[in-house]
This record gives structure tokens, C-alpha cells and sequence, in this order.
């Protein structure tokens, strides 16, 4: 996470944290697309001010499977959006089953 000025003041995120569902899209493919759902707490600076504050989240990814044992992921999510304030996020994921 990198800080950021809004408006000539220094934002800073402290941590977030959250729970979070899927929806996966059954099919015969190796390649499953699937909806992220959940809540997002946060702790953020502006400046000389200290605030928490939970949102909704939301995302999507596809899950790849590569081989009987692997397979792999590409998620973007959206884990806050408040006035001034945006948090998302783009994962990349590796499973590997034993």
C-alpha cells in the first residue's frame, strides 16, 4: 500500500481488513470466473486525523486450472470506496493440491 496526497494532505491507510464470499460459475471449462462479496474494515490518517470505517467489497477473478494438481488465480477486488478514498486490489494466486 503507498500513501497518497489528497487535496495537499498526506492519506495514509494504517490496515484493513475484511471477510469475504464466492460465486463460483459452474462449467466444464478448466477456466471458472467467480463474484467476490464481503465487508472491509479500515484504518486510515489524513493528516493530523485518525478515522475507521467499513464498506462494502466487491470483485470478480477466474480460477485456471492448469493441471489435476494446479491451478491458479487472477482476482480484482474493490475493498473501499468512500468520498475520497478508494481501495482496491489485484491479486495473483498459485494452488497447488497434494
Amino acid at each position: 500500500m503507498d500513501d497518497d496526497r489528497i487535496a495537499g494532505v498526506d492519506v495514509k491507510i494504517d490496515n484493513f481488513f475484511g471477510g469475504y464470499g464466492t460465486v463460483n460459475v459452474v462449467n466444464e471449462s478448466p477456466v471458472t470466473p467467480y463474484a467476490v462479496v464481503g465487508f472491509t474494515r479500515i484504518e486510515a490518517e489524513a493528516g493530523s486525523v485518525e478515522d475507521d470505517d467499513s464498506d462494502f467489497s466487491y470483485g470478480a477473478g477466474l480460477n485456471v486450472k492448469f493441471a489435476k494438481n494446479l491451478s491458479g488465480n487472477l482476482e480484482y477486488m474493490r475493498y473501499y470506496d468512500d468520498d475520497d478514498i478508494t481501495v482496491d486490489g489485484i491479486g495473483l494466486g498459485v494452488q497447488v493440491n497434494f
